[in-house]
């Protein structure tokens, strides 16, 4: 008889044992939070962690959703299996979504990219002055007598008669500023001039009309009417440059200004979708600490800057 209840007493603790295993393995793991990245078309935001939850907000395909916590519960969409994760948009929105539409990546993503038509310097050139100075060599030629170089002036000759000079200032100081002729575009009839600085430089566009110019940050992508062009730029290790967007209108030989935004994560790859819509790849800067190999210095994502009701609306 003791036996007996020595061994139901046994059992009893078993399964209280068990029970208590389980309710353990009900509860949410904290783990370090982690960027990543909408693999669905839609990612949908829930308020709590199940499929017939309210929806809270939306993300969409290749923008980064920062994954603060991973949950136990696990369920199977679309053929999918996976847990849910706690998340946090990039405007702050916090809920509830389904792991399997997100991935956690660890380079580049398949975008277009935009394939300049700019000369290219030799691999064996690296320093950026000697590059741009190797490339106006190669275009000088072509342009006959409306660009011509006098040792440290360059000079540009408008079709309305006008000469606009950009002359080498301050070449033994920190406060140098060299030019340079970097691209000739055909259409819209624009020239391109590289401002080298002591450390980073900069550009001017201007019109072979009329002379009018604008200092831009990086080299200009048009859109597939020519009357825009977006500058992407970005700096994030280094410090001397901007890191950005501008967005500008050419209209009547001028350039005007119609977007401007300093940001905290690199734009780069610019491609018009249409003469409205922009894709760019987001870069975020990963610590080097963190990384193991060089080419593991940023993770990827996408952006759209969006042209609505006349305003330039970004999509981060």
């Amino acid at each position: 008889m003791k036996l007996k209840f020595i061994s139901s007493l046994v059992c009893i603790c078993f399964l209280i044992s068990c029970s208590n295993k389980d309710e353990k393995q009900a509860k949410p793991e904290t783990v370090s939070p982690w960027i990543g990245r909408v693999t669905a078309y839609k990612l949908i935001i829930r308020k709590a962690p199940d499929q017939k939850s309210g929806i809270a907000g939306t993300v969409l395909k290749h923008h980064r959703i920062d994954v603060l916590e991973v949950l136990y519960k696990k369920e199977t969409i679309n053929g999918i299996s996976s847990s849910w994760f706690k998340v946090k948009t990039e405007s702050g929105l916090e809920g509830f979504a389904f792991g399997g539409d997100i991935e956690k990546p660890e380079n580049d993503i398949d975008l277009p990219v935009y394939k300049s038509e700019l000369l290219r310097c030799p691999d064996d050139i690296h320093n950026s002055y000697k590059c741009v100075e190797y490339i106006e060599k190669r275009l000088l030629p072509g342009l006959k007598d409306n660009v011509k170089r006098n040792g440290n002036t360059l000079t540009i000759r408008c079709s309305n008669g006008k000469v606009v000079e950009f002359t080498d200032e301050n070449s033994e100081t920190d406060q140098y500023m060299g030019y340079l002729l970097r691209h000739h575009y055909k259409i819209p009839n624009l020239y391109l001039i590289f401002i080298q600085y002591y450390e980073g430089g900069e550009y001017y566009i201007l019109n072979s009309a009329g002379g009018e110019q604008e200092k831009i940050w990086d080299v200009p992508v048009f859109s597939p009417d020519n009357t825009r062009f977006i500058c992407t730029s970005e700096d994030l290790e280094a410090g001397y440059g901007y890191t950005g967007i501008q967005v500008f209108r050419i209209e009547n030989s001028k350039f005007i200004k119609e977007y401007e935004v300093k940001l905290q994560w690199g734009p780069s790859h610019p491609v018009w979708v249409n003469n409205n819509k922009i894709n760019l790849v987001r870069n975020e800067y990963i610590d080097l600490r963190e990384r193991t190999s060089p080419d593991k210095r940023y993770l990827k994502f996408r952006a759209e800057l969006e042209l609505v009701d006349g305003k330039w609306i970004l999509n981060e």
